[in-house]
């Protein structure tokens, strides 16, 4: 789960403090569970690891890939203020990087095919340049749905 906070135009991401991705910047996620969708893991796994709350409605599907070893299901949430979550042990620290900034050597794999690939990520990375008495809310929300009026 990657959550984008409109107040700073940035998103929250956490170091690994174990494998896989150990040292490297990762989202909240994790193995799906026997009967459990894609979503109701993202849910499970935000609460467990950053003991934050999101509901079906809030999640936006993004680019979804496979590796060899993986099948990656990510979503992103919106909010309108940063907040710090309390990370569980599989974190060292959580961080909020600027989205001109979000694609750096630290960023996992995965993770970093996501922020490269995905339309909407792409969209809201290019957006956060523009000036700030724009309506982002406004912006953001015209990116998700596609809407370029």
């Amino acid at each position: 789960m990657i959550l984008f906070a409109l107040d700073t135009k940035r998103f929250l991401l956490a170091r690994r403090t174990k494998p896989p991705y150990q040292g490297q910047l990762a989202c909240f996620a994790g193995k799906l569970e026997p009967g459990e969708t894609p979503e109701e893991a993202a849910i499970r796994e935000l609460r467990e690891e950053a003991h934050l709350g999101a509901d079906r409605e809030s999640l936006i599907p993004l680019h979804a890939y496979r590796s060899s070893e993986v099948r990656f299901f990510p979503f992103l949430v919106i909010i309108r203020r940063e907040i710090m979550p309390k990370i569980n042990e599989e974190f060292s620290e959580a961080i909020w990087v600027d989205a001109a900034d979000v694609i750096s050597p630290d960023l996992n794999a995965g993770l970093r095919t996501v922020f490269q690939k995905d339309p909407i990520i792409g969209r809201i990375i290019s957006a956060s340049n523009r000036p700030a008495d724009q309506d982002w809310e406004a912006l953001v929300n015209q990116i998700i749905t596609g809407d370029n009026n």
